[in-house]
C-alpha cells in the first residue's frame, strides 16, 4: 500500500503571455478564486458531496428497451468495422429494429466511475433523440430513462425537418 503523499508547497511559475493583447476578465478570475479549493480538507468536503441523480417520474408513454440476443448482434472485429465504415455518410436507407437501437443505447449509455456521482453507473447528460425509421418504435421525440431503462416519448410525429435544423442544415441528421 502506498504510503501518504509528500508535502508539496505552491509553484510560482512565471508563464509567459500568449498574446500581445492581453485582456483581463474581472469575473472570470473571481469566477476561479470562488470555485479553488484551497486545502486538503475543502477537497475532502467536495469529495463528500454527491450530485443528486433524482429524476421526476416520466409522464409519458414508457417503451422498456428491448436488448439484442448475442446471436443477433455482429460480431466483427472493430478494424472490420472501421474499414467497412469508412465515412458515417454511408448508412443503409433501411430502418433499423427497436432491439438494435436498445442495444446501442445501453452499449453508449454505460456510466463511467467519478467520485462526485451518487451511482457508479451514473451520466452528467440526458440522451434525447428524434427516431424516424425504427421498427416496433413509433416516429417521435423521446428521452431516455437511464433508471427505467426505457425511451419516454414526448411527442409523437415526424421530425425529420426538425433534426434537420438540429443538425445545422445537414440532411445527415
Amino acid at each position: 500500500m502506498a504510503g501518504a503523499p509528500p508535502e508539496t508547497g505552491s509553484l510560482p511559475l512565471k508563464t509567459a503571455a500568449i498574446s500581445d493583447d492581453e485582456r483581463d476578465f474581472p469575473a472570470i478570475r473571481e469566477m476561479h478564486t470562488a470555485s479553488s479549493l484551497g486545502s486538503p480538507e475543502e477537497v475532502a468536503s467536495w469529495r463528500g458531496r454527491q450530485l443528486p441523480s433524482e429524476t421526476p417520474a416520466p409522464p409519458g408513454r414508457l417503451f422498456p428497451l428491448e436488448l439484442d440476443t448475442p446471436d443477433g448482434a455482429p460480431d466483427d472485429s472493430i478494424e472490420r468495422v472501421i474499414t467497412r465504415r469508412g465515412s458515417t455518410r454511408r448508412f443503409a436507407r433501411e430502418p433499423i429494429s427497436f432491439p438494435q437501437l436498445s442495444t446501442a443505447i445501453d452499449r453508449a449509455t454505460r456510466g463511467v466511475p467519478a467520485d462526485f456521482l451518487e451511482e457508479s453507473n451514473a451520466s452528467l447528460n440526458d440522451l434525447y433523440l428524434i427516431v424516424n425509421a425504427v421498427d416496433g418504435l413509433p416516429p417521435g421525440a423521446y428521452v431516455y430513462r437511464r433508471h427505467e431503462r426505457s425511451l419516454e416519448m414526448l411527442a409523437e410525429g415526424d421530425f425529420r425537418v426538425e433534426a434537420g435544423h438540429l443538425g445545422l442544415g445537414q440532411a445527415l441528421p
